[in-house]
């Protein structure tokens, strides 16, 4: 149910002094994956989401935002950028005034022995950003660029029945003078780095 993994560790060695050690660094071997070439990596990712509003105590269909998230591709590789294209249809008299972007790490466990039990998750953002929004009965596309730490853990999702190590890309909508916000969700893999990568 697990998988293999492998720690490296550096020890230097000081004449009539105690040695000093590294930290234990966890690596894995991962056989080549060209994410150019790679049919199921390299199908781009959209996902919109439409969030409407009260009019007269009742949702309007010409009071709405419709947002829009585009990524090129389901696959990344550590220390690569994310390029993300997030398109605005305003045609509410709400104002965006931000779009604030996560990459979110998911660990998640299931106990095979137990299939009552439920599924345990935990999550952790390790890279997020903020970008432009739209005013009001307004359209506009905003772009930007994530960047993937090179500490980040890789996804194992076709290696373990228990534990799993998943990735989400967050995209929200944050209106002005509002609580509630309009959220995307999509899932990414991060992958380690491949002999030639594409930026």
């Amino acid at each position: 149910y697990g998988f293999f993994q492998y720690c490296a560790q550096a020890t230097l060695d000081i004449p009539w002094k105690f040695n000093k050690y590294s930290k234990l660094k966890e690596f894995q071997i991962e056989k080549f994956i060209e994410l150019k070439l790679d049919s199921v990596n390299n199908v781009p990712q959209i996902k919109e989401v439409v969030k409407r509003f009260l009019y007269f105590t009742c949702f309007s269909p010409y009071q709405h935002v419709k947002m829009t998230a585009i990524i090129p591709r389901l696959a990344y590789a550590v220390g690569q950028t994310i390029p993300i294209q997030i398109d605005y249809v305003n045609n509410s008299d709400q104002e965006v005034i931000k779009t604030q972007i996560k990459l979110i790490y998911v660990e998640s466990y299931r106990y095979p022995s137990d299939e009552n039990r439920k599924l345990v998750e935990v999550k952790k953002v390790v890279a997020k950003m903020d970008a432009g929004g739209v005013q009001k009965h307004k359209t506009k596309s905003v772009e930007c660029d994530l960047k993937i730490p090179l500490t980040v853990w890789i996804s194992n999702e076709n290696r373990s029945k228990i534990m799993k190590f998943q990735y989400m890309l967050e995209v929200r909508a944050v209106f002005r003078g509002l609580i509630f916000s309009s959220k995307i969700e999509m899932p990414v893999k991060i992958l380690s780095k491949p002999r030639k990568l594409e930026t």
